[in-house]
């Protein structure tokens, strides 16, 4: 199996959050990883925001800390790029316009991933409540599994 992973479930980790667990289970359950070339800018930019946000309650070595364990992590995936498929790809889903724009590349690069392998081998990871209904719409198995979705 692979795994397609938007930024929540990276910073989720990264940040130590409540469902960090499940994110590294989640992560560790398959060695084929797979995302958008947006994940490390999403992830670092994230990361930089909230140190500035908690610097006077966080270590000195915070940031340098989180950034090498980001670049840890980042070694372990597959980024796809921004072209002009992608964009097929996105003017063809209509539904990817029901969340937000770095919600539908991620999931329209996820698409381009999915025509590449068989589409069963492939599950979406994210934290993202919007974007596990569009993904389902879009016929992902999605992970961690939908209990309750407001």
């Amino acid at each position: 199996m692979a795994r397609y992973f938007d930024s929540s479930v990276l910073l989720s980790i990264l940040l130590e959050e409540e469902m960090k667990n499940e994110a590294a289970e989640i992560w560790k359950a398959d060695s084929i990883r797979l995302s958008s070339i947006l994940l490390p800018a999403e992830s670092y930019t994230v990361l930089r925001r909230y140190y500035a946000t908690y610097k006077s309650k966080l270590p000195s070595n915070w940031l340098p800390e989180k950034e090498k364990n980001l670049r840890a992590l980042l070694e372990e995936i597959t980024l796809g790029v921004l072209d002009h498929r992608l964009i097929e790809i996105i003017a063809a889903k209509k539904e990817l316009a029901r969340c937000r724009t770095l919600d539908a590349i991620h999931l329209a690069t996820a698409i381009g991933f999915r025509e590449k392998i068989h589409p069963e081998r492939l599950i979406l990871c994210t934290f993202d409540q919007t974007m596990k209904r569009v993904a389902k719409r879009l016929k992902f198995k999605v992970l961690p599994y939908i209990r309750s979705i407001k």
